[in-house]
């Protein structure tokens, strides 16, 4: 019987699915998308700008358009446009060609506030809440496995700040039932190894406004080990966990830095086109926006996302 039981534990081992085992590029992984709703736990690495275990980014401004720097213009994505101080310390020419597109963006925004689509099917604004980290388990909201995603280094995405808001939640409960905060560097550890716990969050559409939002932790114990003690984030992967913000953007960076002139300017020629349509009474419709039916976004294969979430303002700052 013991023969049976390890020859059909073999087989059903060498019969799953094999992940992807390829380390060239950071997994992307926006959890608003249908399919990457449900729950992802994840070893979280440090972003060494901001040295926290996560990112804000605040009233992102984003348009969807073509631009000459994604497919040669063929195909229509959404542009981010961050917080200024998100590119760092911009020249007086960058900072003035940047006022000026977020203000015209502001004006379309505006015009589309009070028409039907709703605004958000053109322009929107969110708050992001960014980690990275290898991702240990991926399941969706029916609870099967994602196994492209389980085992690889990963930019793990929220479009709302309500993730912060529950990780604070979470440590401030379990810090007030463990009686010690110990148990943190188990989790948000700064080291390459030596990991014994990892962190859980559950993120599906709400019935309502928004979505539902919950971070727990999970720990190695004498029955299950949620993460080899002994693993080791390699050079390889360290060379792809960098900057929050730049993984973040990706394409939209310039080879000089975070802020893409080229790609400002090009925004600017189509805020002013359409801008002059509204002050001509021309209302654009759906045919004449730079609009793409899949939705797509460049950094990665973004299916169709919910409208704007609710989101909650997280109160104060944390370090880890």
């Amino acid at each position: 019987m013991t023969d049976f039981i390890d020859d059909f534990l073999a087989g059903l081992e060498n019969d799953k699915p094999k992940p992807r085992t390829d380390f060239s590029r950071l997994n992307k992984i926006l959890m608003s998308a249908g399919p990457n709703q449900g729950t992802i736990m994840f070893a979280p690495f440090m972003d060494p700008k901001s040295s926290k275990f996560y990112r804000i980014v605040p009233g992102v401004r984003e348009m969807k358009t073509t631009v000459t720097k994604f497919h040669d213009g063929n195909d229509d994505v959404w542009v981010k446009i961050l917080p200024e101080d998100a590119y760092g310390t911009l020249s007086e020419e960058d900072h003035n060609l940047y006022s000026e597109v977020a203000g015209m963006f502001d004006q379309y925004a505006e015009y589309y506030n009070n028409t039907d689509p709703a605004p958000w099917n053109y322009v929107r604004y969110r708050s992001y809440s960014i980690f990275q980290g290898i991702v240990l388990n991926h399941a969706d909201k029916n609870g099967a496995v994602i196994e492209d995603n389980v085992g690889h280094p990963a930019l793990i995405m929220f479009p709302t700040k309500t993730p912060i808001t529950e990780l604070a939640n979470a440590i401030s409960a379990k810090i007030a039932n463990l009686k010690n905060k110990e148990w943190l560097t188990k989790v948000f550890s700064t080291t390459d190894s030596g990991r014994e716990g990892a962190l859980s969050i559950k993120f599906t559409k709400s019935d309502n406004i928004g979505y539902d939002t919950s971070v727990s932790f999970e720990f190695n114990s004498t029955f299950s080990v949620v993460i080899d003690p002994n693993f080791s984030i390699s050079q390889e992967i360290k060379d792809l966990f960098g900057d929050f913000i730049s993984s973040f953007i990706g394409w939209e960076n310039s080879e000089n830095g975070l802020f893409d002139r080229g790609l400002f300017s090009e925004l600017k020629q189509v805020l002013t086109i359409e801008l002059k349509k509204i002050e001509a009474g021309s209302t654009p419709t759906t045919d004449e926006q730079p609009e793409n039916k899949n939705g797509n976004d460049p950094m990665l294969e973004e299916k169709k996302e919910d409208p704007k979430p609710e989101e909650t303002k997280p109160e104060g700052d944390f370090p880890f």
